[in-house]
């Protein structure tokens, strides 16, 4: 299947891997696929802003986020830092492209919308996902960054509420965990509820209150365990703590049928729970989330009530049945938690109580009563928790509300091995949520482009609202209101294969329903089997069938009525409300038989209001992945990460994406933004046409390609992702730049440029080293040393520096020029810092590239491994899942040798390869580039230990095929019998799902039956062992299918039959009415009813609308009258337009258009009854005829009968005659027949001998190449391995050659860096006082200095305004002039002087051609030649 999906696929180009995939080169499903894998494989950053997260990347608004299924250092106040300060300061697109994805980034995103005038007040993020993606952990950590982020808030402002606690919100949080998580085959730790977790904030955005909303918790898992998962961590938790005895919990989980069947299932890396230590966690939850010890105590004895109440067992008893005495001690002991009387709930549980009589129960159905009192009592319990935590955090007092953040974690899309109730609605939500991600990115774009005259390319595609429908639509009604009809039938209600007719005939005709048959359901069910192991498949006719968005799902109708059910009856729910305890009869209380509702419309109503929610405001997307199944890091499942990013709507808005406008800012504001990146950028005030064409100009300048990536709207500008960013970074460039030069200059008017520098480097060089002793560099010579010598001479001049501030007393215009040799030094201590730093990211990029050629190594084995491990699960699956005792012993071997390959390459990749990691890449020394060729060479030798285990399950499957291949030539004629067959069935397939539709349940058994029968056949024929066996079988499956065929076309008959009928009854009953109709109206007319009548319908109407008047109220009964109220109107008014009466119409007009309108009813009338009438006496007629026409015949009959006697008297003699030629015929045939067989048997008897002689030579011959075969394999593999051992010695000498040769290389270079070095500082200490600039070295020129036009650098006046200025901006570095000569202008004396060191006086006199006076000194006048 991987492979074909490859084939259907773009093949990906390469490119390097970005965090945005909007900036991907070509969007196609395969770059998505390999952009994601490629990221995930990069090494984790261990700190901000040194490179993009692995796990996090973008698909426009849509956040994805890989499961590590590990660790990362990639949270923290560090992270929580930089993004909070990125938000603040407005560089959102700075951070993404720095920082880069990131789950904080997008609730920061969600944060910075609440900010501004034109601020949404409510921001939503919907994290969705698979179970074992990675929600609940996303959900905590943007939670906790909303938290931790607040003591960065620009406001300055401190949330000072004491009924406010950031660490209870952040363990409520983790409490509901405790209590709504529990243990599943693909996570430890999931999520069995949805939740809005809703975060408020004040007008200054400090965090104010909080709130949850949850969703649909999974009511089956507290009664009913999968295999091999747990029930809710509390019961686990409570069964171990130290409260059991006093609960009465003693024993262990093992001795609890709600914790049984999980006491010994372990996490998915294999170790066990630790309950113990996680009940203290909750309990200290607890404490700090507000709860005290009495409603802690509460709550655990509520929970406990539930254990002991699923104990219970029941016994018959004659016509009823009471509690087991084996489980009366359980029974006594609930009661007890929930303050009851054990005889009295017992009565509830075992009795059915009516307003007309009571009936007793039977043994299942007080089970049943029972497992709902336990489902009820947990739910209620749980939303006691939530209700609890939202009080607790509601301050006392509130201001007014600045805005709402709320985190949705909800379930992903499910297709389970078997869904149920719970997947109805978990993919329920899904489609509303996909079709408020669709809303939000399709349907708003367009609306903002057609209002703002853009032109747009958006194609939302179909929509899936009409699947939305067919669950929740009332009239005609959807799955949820089926469902609410048979839970509301006191006659108890349909379910399961009934409840699916049901579906089935009310919505077969939806284009998004599907009814199953057995073909269709056996194909779905085999490719689960691969998928999940499935032992049992559930029968077709309790199943229905969806068309998702992300695919189709079959449904498996199982206590639909029973789980829907969202109260208890009457009689149990009396005795929980009179129980002795407060806390018991509060979480029944409230409860009212006329507004009770069943699960799916409570939850249809959350949606509708959660969805309005989610649309209402600024709404973001998380996309969590699993990688794998397995939850190995660094593997990437690519078949099921390409699932999960269809199914999460991630490929289908790829392109849309790319072609949109992403940002959008009106005019006057990009005019206020961007104004300063204009030549003068002065504010001036602009008219609306002056703003516009303003706009214009920037984009014009500052944008390239801006006809396709800027759009101009009537009232705003349009960019494509990326614009606005760019725009922004360019003013706060200039605004930077302004700054620092603002800056630059204060420092020089003070003298403190120097000092400034000289602080820099300093704190550069301790970030130096703190980065090399955080990583263990410092012990490396190449670093020590340059580190050293940088500390070195920075040491030396800050010890210069600070002496000098005490002695001269902090004046640091005169520590200035003090300082001016020191100063010098300033360039040559940044680059020995430079050096330092550069010494130790080369030591860094050595440790890193060894550390990344190791994890490409492992990454390789573990794919590999995987791929091994893939193998060996499809050799496996050939045998066939039979007895032990039943399969032959070449089965039996492979079995073996499957088993052993499985569990060496499971250590391997779960383990070892991961120790593996830990212990870093052999061979690695910092001191020198890392060359070694295999960085583990142990990873190696354990694949090549597996590989070994493969090849032999390879050779077992290999002999156990060539078995297969003799059964299936002896069975060929079967098998293509049961082609054929099968064929047939499948060719009946869509005949059979019409009748299975139209309620032929018959049908469905036939073709189940026969299908069961191909199962059989198909198990025989993989076993592959009994020939005759699987010819019999496959008889048996023929026979099947024929008859199936039968049953479909006998069931077509009678369907057409039964049409004829109703179309019959119909017309007889229209007939009827019509009949009836116009007697009563012509009563109604001659009696003068029908002024009555009108009459009556408007006196209906006024009281109608005054009822309607007077109701008010929001509440669940109030909406019901209303709506039937609305529905009573709108029939009578349809009445009374019929009849054309209204009470504004004058009495004649009135009568005038009563008198037309029944005319014209009745002449209708009279058409439908001429035409039946007409039609009657056509049938007598027709009749008549066929009695004339019968007569002409019979009497044509009697004519023929005679004629037809006289000459089956002629034929009968000649038929007489021939039988006696044809007998003396018959008897030589005979001969020759007999004669013919012998021949055919001693030539059948020669074939046979021939054949098995045949068989003997070809076997013997097989054999013999064999033998040959072996034999050539083996000595190709000796010559083979010693060319290899040859080869490999060479490679390793050679390599031992290169290495001496590139050390000697290495040794001899740095010897000749270091004397080049040494020389040089030993030049630089002969010139150092030959390079220093005095007042002696200057000479006034002249005041003009035009004659040197470019052959001299001319000062800046505002830097030096003297001689004296220059001469120290020069000494101190200020100034840098590397010809050694330069002119400066001198207010002083209004004259131009020429300034040059020492070194460079004739060289500058002679370029210049300047001639010195005689007797010049210092400072005089010269002439120019």
């Amino acid at each position: 299947l991987e492979s074909r999906m490859a084939e259907m696929l773009p093949r990906s180009l390469a490119h390097t891997c970005v965090a945005n995939m909007d900036e991907l080169p070509e969007l196609n499903v395969a770059n998505v696929l390999a952009n994601v894998e490629a990221l995930f494989g990069r090494k984790q950053p261990s700190k901000p802003g040194v490179g993009w997260s692995s796990i996090y990347s973008t698909v426009g608004p849509v956040l994805i986020a890989m499961n590590p299924c590990c660790e990362l250092p990639l949270y923290g106040k560090d992270w929580v830092k930089e993004f909070r300060q990125a938000g603040n300061a407005g560089t959102i697109g700075w951070a993404w492209k720095t920082l880069g994805p990131h789950c904080y980034l997008t609730v920061e995103q969600a944060y910075q919308g609440l900010r501004g005038e034109n601020a949404l007040r409510r921001q939503s993020v919907v994290i969705c996902g698979e179970s074992g993606a990675g929600k609940t952990v996303t959900n905590r950590k943007m939670l906790e960054y909303l938290l931790d982020a607040e003591q960065h808030n620009p406001s300055g402002t401190v949330n000072t509420s004491p009924s406010m606690d950031q660490k209870s919100i952040a363990q409520c949080n983790v409490l509901l965990e405790h209590f709504g998580n529990a243990k599943t085959l693909r996570n430890d730790n999931s999520s069995r509820f949805g939740k809005y977790s809703q975060l408020h904030f004040d007008r200054s955005l400090n965090t104010q209150s909080f709130e949850i909303e949850h969703y649909l918790l999974e009511r089956s898992r507290i009664v009913s365990v999968p295999h091999g998962e747990r029930n809710y961590h509390i019961f686990h938790q409570l069964v171990v703590s130290d409260l059991a005895a006093e609960l009465g919990l003693q024993g262990g989980p093992g001795a609890f049928e709600l914790t049984r069947p999980g006491s010994q299932v372990r996490q998915v890396d294999g170790s066990p729970f630790d309950d113990v230590a996680e009940f203290g966690e909750a309990c200290r939850g607890m404490e700090e989330a507000g709860f005290s010890q009495d409603n802690r105590m509460e709550l655990f004895q509520a929970v406990a009530a539930v254990i002991h109440l699923c104990e219970v067992k029941f016994a018959e008893s004659g016509d009823a049945c009471v509690v087991d005495d084996a489980s009366s001690a359980s029974m006594d002991t609930a009661c007890g938690l929930l303050g009851v009387e054990a005889a009295v709930l017992g009565r509830a549980l075992t009795t059915k109580k009516t307003s007309m009589f009571t009936a007793n129960l039977n043994k299942n159905e007080a089970t049943g009563q029972r497992d709902a009192v336990a489902k009820v009592l947990y739910s209620r319990v749980f939303d006691a928790v939530v209700s609890h935590i939202n009080k607790m955090l509601q301050p006392a007092t509130t201001g007014p509300k600045g805005g709402t953040i709320g985190l949705l974690d909800i379930f992903g899309f499910e297709d389970m091995p078997i869904n149920g109730l719970e997947q109805v609605y978990i993919n329920l939500t899904n489609e509303r949520i996909q079709n408020v991600f669709t809303s939000i990115m399709f349907e708003r774009e367009i609306q903002i482009y057609r209002e703002e005259g853009i032109e747009s390319a958006f194609d939302p595609g179909p929509s899936n609202w009409p699947c939305i429908e067919l669950f929740t639509v009332r009239s005609p009604p959807g799955i949820v209101a089926l469902i609410a009809d048979e839970v509301t039938n006191k006659a108890g209600g349909k379910d399961g294969a009934s409840l699916v007719a049901v579906f089935n005939k009310r919505l077969k005709d939806h284009s998004h329903y599907g009814v199953v048959n057995p073909t269709s359901m056996k194909r779905v069910m085999d490719a689960k089997k691969q998928k999940w192991n499935m032992q049992t498949v559930p029968r077709y006719d309790e199943c229905f069938q969806v068309r998702h968005y992300a695919g189709e799902v079959i449904y498996t109708v199982r206590d639909f009525v029973g789980r829907s059910r969202d109260s208890l009856n009457e009689q149990v729910t009396t005795v929980m409300r009179s129980s002795s305890k407060a806390h018991v009869s509060a979480l029944f209380s409230g409860e009212d038989e006329g507004t009770k509702k069943t699960v799916g419309e409570v939850f249809i109503r959350q949606l509708e209001q959660l969805s309005g929610k989610l649309q209402e405001g600024g709404t973001l997307f998380t996309r969590c992945v699993k990688p794998n199944p397995r939850m190995i890091r660094g593997i990437v499942d690519r078949q099921l990460t390409l699932e999960q990013l269809v199914n999460g709507g991630v490929i289908s808005v790829l392109e849309i994406r790319r072609s949109g406008f992403a940002d959008r800012v009106e005019y006057d504001k990009f005019y206020e933004e961007f104004y300063i990146l204009t030549v003068g950028w002065k504010r001036q005030e602009a008219s609306p046409s002056e703003v516009k064409e303003f706009c214009r100009t920037i984009v014009a300048t500052f944008v390239r390609d801006a006809g396709t990536l800027v759009a101009f709207g009537k009232t705003r500008v349009f960019m494509k992702a990326g614009v606005l960013s760019d725009l922004r970074a360019m003013v706060n460039f200039r605004v930077s730049w302004f700054a620092t030069m603002l800056q630059r200059r204060w420092r020089i008017r003070r003298g403190l440029e120097n000092v400034h520098k000289l602080e820099q480097l300093q704190e550069r060089l301790k970030e130096v080293r703190d980065d090399a002793t955080s990583h263990g560099f410092m012990d490396v010579e190449l670093v020590m040393r340059s580190v050293s010598h940088a500390e070195t001479d920075m040491d030396e001049i800050l010890n210069a520096l600070n002496t000098k501030r005490a002695t001269l007393g902090g004046d640091m215009n005169r520590v200035s020029v003090s300082m001016a040799d020191y100063f010098a030094r300033i360039p040559r201590l940044a680059k020995l810092v430079e050096e330092a730093a550069v010494s130790v990211k080369k030591v860094g990029d050595r440790k890193q590239r060894a550390e990344e050629v190791l994890a490409q190594k492992l990454s390789r084995v573990k794919l590999e491994a995987s791929t091994m491990l893939n193998r060996v699960e499809q050799l496996e699956s050939i045998c066939p899942s039979t007895p032990a005792e039943e399969l032959g012993t070449e089965y039996e071997q492979v079995l073996t040798a499957c088993a052993k390959a499985k569990e060496r390459l499971k250590r391997l990749v779960e383990s070892e390869i991961p120790e593996l990691q830990a212990q870093g890449p052999v061979g690695m020394d910092l001191r020198q580039e890392y060359h070694v060729e295999d960085p583990c060479p142990r990873a190696s030798e354990m694949l090549k230990e597996a590989s070994v285990l493969v090849k032999a399950v390879e050779q077992q499957a290999n002999g156990l095929q060539r078995a297969r291949f003799a059964f299936a030539e002896k069975a060929k004629e079967a098998q293509r019998d049961f082609l054929v067959a099968r064929s047939k069935l499948e060719a009946l397939q869509h005949d059979a799902q019409a009748a299975i539709g139209d309620g032929c349940n018959a049908v469905g058994a036939a073709m189940e039956a026969a299908m069961e029968k191909g199962d059989i056949a198909e198990q025989v024929q993989r076993a592959a062992i009994d020939v005759d066996g699987y010819i019999a079988a496959v008889a048996t499956f023929v026979e099947a299918a024929t008859e199936a065929e039968r049953v479909l076309r006998t069931a077509e008959e009678f369907i057409a039959q039964r049409r004829a009928e109703e179309e019959e009854a119909r017309r007889e009953a229209a007939r009827l009415e019509a009949l009836k109709l116009r007697e009563v109206m012509m009563s109604l007319s001659q009696h003068g009813e029908l002024d009555r009548h009108c009459s009556a319908l408007l006196r209906a109407l006024a009281l109608a609308s005054q009822e309607l008047d007077t109701r008010s109220g929001d509440d669940e009964q109030t909406q019901e009258v209303v709506e039937r109220l609305q529905r009573r109107l709108l029939t009578i008014e349809e009445d009374l337009k019929y009849l054309g009466f209204t009470d504004a119409d004058p009495p004649e007009v009135v009568r005038e258009r009563q008198k037309v309108a029944l005319l014209a009813r009745w002449k209708k009338r009279a058409d439908e009854v001429r035409l039946l009438t007409l039609e009657a006496a056509a049938e007598q007629a027709k009749e008549a005829l066929l009695l004339q026409v019968a007569e002409k015949e019979l009497d044509c009959h009697d004519r023929m009968t005679k004629l037809s006697m006289d000459n089956d008297r002629i034929l009968e003699e000649q038929r007489k005659e021939m039988l006696d030629k044809m007998a003396a015929l018959e008897a030589q045939a005979s001969e020759k027949d007999q004669q013919y067989e012998d021949d055919v048997a001693k030539l059948k008897a020669e074939k046979e001998q021939a054949a098995e002689l045949q068989q003997q030579m070809f076997a013997e011959r097989i054999k013999e190449v064999e033998v040959e075969i072996a034999d050539v394999r083996s000595h190709a593999d000796a010559e083979l391995e010693k060319q290899r051992q040859e080869l490999q010695d060479k490679l390793d000498a050679e390599k031992r050659e290169a290495a001496e040769a590139w050390q000697r290389t290495a040794q001899e270079k740095e010897q000749q860096l270091e004397g080049e070095k040494a020389r040089r500082m030993s030049l630089a200490a002969m010139t150092k006082e030959a390079r220093i600039w005095n007042l002696e070295c200057t000479h006034n020129v002249g005041s003009s200095i035009e004659v040197f036009g470019n052959r001299v650098m001319l000062l800046d006046e505002e830097i030096c305004n003297s001689v004296s200025n220059a001469v120290e901006a020069l000494n101190t570095g200020v100034i840098d002039c590397p010809e050694g000569f330069c002119i400066v202008f001198s207010k002083k004396q209004e004259s131009y002087y020429l300034v040059y060191r020492q070194d460079k006086g004739k060289e500058a006199l002679t370029s210049l051609g300047i001639e010195l006076k005689e007797n010049a000194g210092p400072n005089a006048d010269c002439c120019v030649s």
